[in-house]
């Protein structure tokens, strides 16, 4: 199954930050992963919600630290859920939204 850049950079900072704490370092920005956009980061386990942070205006200085940002927190902040452990990251399936300006 082929999987975004942005996809899988969720999937990768998600993987790292639970397993070493730390982040992927980004050498190269997709034109997909620069600009500034609200990004939400939808994480599955078989198929069921397992975590979901976003944020509507952007936060952060590109789109690619939006979504380091907001999957790291889909990971380990959503309140619904207990944070993600090493033994699931094998099951998981990401997702990601990159929102449009809010239009009035």
């Amino acid at each position: 199954m082929h999987m975004s850049p942005i996809a899988k950079l969720a999937r990768d900072t998600v993987e790292m930050y639970i397993r070493e704490g730390g982040v992927p370092k980004v050498e190269t920005l997709t034109p997909e992963m620069t600009g500034q956009a609200g990004v939400f980061v939808s994480i599955h386990k078989k198929g069921a919600l397992r975590g979901c942070i976003g944020t509507f205006e952007p936060q952060q200085s590109n789109i690619t630290q939006e979504v380091i940002t907001n999957a790291i927190s889909s990971a380990t902040q959503d309140p619904r859920f207990s944070p993600i452990s090493k033994h699931e990251l094998k099951d998981l399936d990401y997702s990601v939204d990159v929102l449009t300006s809010p239009v009035r």
